[in-house]
């Protein structure tokens, strides 16, 4: 799901001229073309004491604070020469939820 939405989210950025891949791109590409899938993503919190499994919510960050742009480029060399993983970086900009397989 992620890959399609930044996949879409590219596209859309790409076609509106703006070539940008920000939260504002990612909002529309969700909202516009992963609008099935907003009944399985936004769904109560994972409970520690029930034994059934339930979905996340996912919390969109606040935009009001975040910078207009965001390279990606820039995200994985700063993650690189500080030898942090890439995922742990990517969640101050987007949400991202790791799953068990």
């Amino acid at each position: 799901m992620v890959v399609s939405l930044i996949h879409d989210a590219q596209e859309i950025a790409i076609l509106d001229g703006t070539e940008c891949l920000n939260l504002e791109s990612l909002n529309e590409a969700y909202s516009k073309r992963l609008s099935l899938l907003h009944g399985y993503i936004s769904v109560k919190q994972k409970s520690q004491t029930s034994r059934t499994r339930k979905k996340d919510v996912v919390n969109l960050p606040d935009t009001s604070t975040a910078p207009e742009y965001i390279s990606i480029m820039d995200l994985v060399s700063s993650a690189k020469s500080g030898g942090v993983d890439i995922v742990e970086v990517l969640r101050d900009y987007i949400p991202i939820v790791e799953v068990s397989v």
